[in-house]
């Protein structure tokens, strides 16, 4: 587990090799986005997309996932402040295996709160063929060492 001291600008790490089914992005699309395109192979099939592809709120539940799996930040973190650039490059499909990357690019004390920084980090998901699938920018409030 990593404090906001610990983490300096350009420190990274890679998570994962999350492998996604169809039968979760079915799922998922029913109970939380049931457009045609994820719910119904037919009309998948018949789509641009040539078959099923995930939501795209289950490709950020996935990087959800991964990210606290991370010691980059993990327990430490407060909570989040938000993205910025977020995109959705390529598709999530059946049988792609993700990882997470995340980058410090930024770091700030908290000018209120003494107990706290901000990280700011750049997010890539990629497939097992590096294959770029979301990128973001994210910024965390993350936790300082407590002082004895």
């Amino acid at each position: 587990m990593k404090y906001f001291e610990d983490i300096e600008i350009g420190d990274s790490e890679t998570v994962g090799d999350y492998e996604i089914t169809e039968e979760e992005i079915v799922k998922f699309s029913n109970q939380w986005d049931p457009l045609p395109i994820h719910v119904y192979i037919e009309v998948a099939a018949r789509s641009t997309r040539g078959g099923y592809i995930a939501s795209g709120q289950l490709t950020l539940a996935i990087k959800q996932k991964l990210y606290t799996q991370t010691e980059f930040i993990g327990g430490t973190v407060i909570g989040a402040i938000g993205w910025v650039d977020l995109r959705f490059n390529h598709p999530v499909r059946p049988g792609h295996r993700l990882s997470l990357t995340f980058k410090c690019i930024d770091k700030r004390a908290s000018s209120s709160r003494t107990d706290r920084g901000l990280i700011k980090y750049h997010v890539t998901m990629v497939t097992q063929h590096d294959e770029t699938i979301l990128s973001c920018i994210g910024l965390v409030m993350v936790r300082k060492r407590q002082r004895e």
